[in-house]
């Protein structure tokens, strides 16, 4: 996969968000249930959740992101669930079990399954982050005019695809820590990622002046809030500042990347991935 990155070249961007989505998932398909499980409780939700993942994809492909973001607020508790149970064979579940449960053990129990990072905090805000967008509330009603208003539904269906592949890494990071796996590969392309999401900010910076109160419910890093409080061209004029440093390392990094799809032998994988769905 010979990349050539360009700010305004949004199919790069959209191909290789589609790559690092598959590589990581074809790392976790290759994971047997059993490896990590020593009871079949979890067995159906183990392989559920990859068929989620890519159903959610898929999702977002046909721009129908709040019925995306509400599966993959699902696929998070399954998530939690599976990491749970595979920690402690003892957790006790029941029909009343509430979602909460599980995730409130991972983020206690965050340090030993997952090192420094990330964070408790860093696991229970991609939940709230979730959840905040598929309440039905009034924002909802708003969040869904908005998600699929022409000039916005592939920004914030990109937006929320990074989302996806940031759930989807943690859950491989945490197979990677339990089984020994390499996850080289799908590491180098995963820390690119936010390139990519300063990019999709970009583009909505300019979309946003007039519904930006809306859009920021969209955007997971609070910290990205400010960007869209001030002035849209002085802040994309930051942004780009911002983007050509990043821009500038990513270029740096992807004849490592390239050596590295070769070297796990992937080239074949990732050239049928940009150039056809393969589920």
């Amino acid at each position: 996969m010979n990349l050539d990155i360009e700010i305004k070249d949004i199919d790069k961007v959209e191909d290789y968000i589609k790559v690092t989505h598959y590589v990581i998932i074809d790392y976790i398909e290759k994971v047997n249930y059993k490896d990590i499980l020593n009871d079949s409780r979890a067995k159906y939700i183990f392989y559920e959740l990859i068929d989620e993942f890519k159903e959610i994809y898929s999702l977002l492909d046909r721009r129908k992101t709040l019925m995306a973001t509400a599966l993959l607020r699902n696929a998070y508790e399954e998530m939690m669930y599976i990491i749970a149970i595979s920690e402690d064979n003892a957790i006790e579940t029941s029909v009343n079990t509430k979602a909460g449960h599980f995730i409130n053990y991972v983020t206690e129990k965050s340090e030993k399954i997952f090192g420094e990072a990330p964070t408790s905090k860093d696991i229970y805000k991609i939940y709230g982050y979730l959840s905040k967008l598929v309440h039905v509330t009034n924002l909802k009603e708003v969040a869904s005019y908005v998600a699929s208003e022409k000039n916005t539904s592939k920004i914030i269906a990109r937006e929320m695809k990074c989302s996806l592949i940031f759930i989807e890494f943690l859950y491989l990071y945490f197979l990677s820590r339990k089984l020994n796996i390499d996850i080289e590969l799908p590491t180098v392309l995963f820390t690119c990622i936010p390139f990519f999401e300063l990019i999709n900010l970009i583009q909505l910076v300019k979309e946003s002046e007039r519904k930006k109160e809306m859009l920021m419910s969209y955007i997971r890093n609070e910290e990205s809030h400010k960007y869209l409080k001030v002035e849209a061209r002085k802040v994309a004029n930051e942004l780009n500042k911002v983007s050509i440093v990043q821009k500038e390392q990513l270029m740096n990094n992807l004849p490592k990347i390239n050596d590295l799809i070769r070297k796990c032998g992937y080239e074949e994988f990732v050239e049928t991935v940009i150039k056809n769905d393969i589920y």
